[in-house]
């Protein structure tokens, strides 16, 4: 829900700043999952993480995508835009918590108002523009 919600922003920027906007629920049955993801991550030079409970319990993220983020953003600036998606433990989590969310983490996406959230949506697309132009 909030990912689809997210692509309906950010797809006007698509075509406006020929963008390629990458969410892994384009895999389809079949991909190599692990080499599109893989693929994906090196091509990206902005990198939106919504973060939840699960995104942090998450092993393939912890030991797979953060730290192929993290050293893109070391070495080659890739900026990496956290949003907090549900409340969960973000303050906590050293990897992640040094790049400013979008949202204040107290106040989750889920615990917002529609307009609210939206919002959010907004500034992240603002942002993407701006970063990319």
């Amino acid at each position: 829900m909030f990912l689809e919600r997210l692509q309906v922003h950010l797809k006007p920027l698509e075509s406006k700043l020929n963008i390629s906007v990458w969410p892994d629920n384009k895999l389809l049955a079949g991909d190599d999952w692990k080499d599109e993801i893989d693929t994906a991550l090196e091509h990206s030079s902005v990198a939106i993480i919504i973060v939840s409970a699960d995104f942090l319990a998450s092993d393939f993220i912890s030991k797979h995508e953060l730290p192929t983020l993290l050293k893109k953003y070391e070495e080659e600036g890739c900026r990496i835009i956290p949003i907090v998606a549900k409340p969960c433990f973000f303050s906590g989590s050293n990897e992640i918590n040094r790049f400013q969310s979008v949202n204040d983490p107290k106040d989750s996406l889920l615990s917002v108002s529609e307009a609210k959230e939206e919002e959010v949506y907004s500034k992240v697309a603002q942002l993407v523009s701006d970063l990319l132009r």
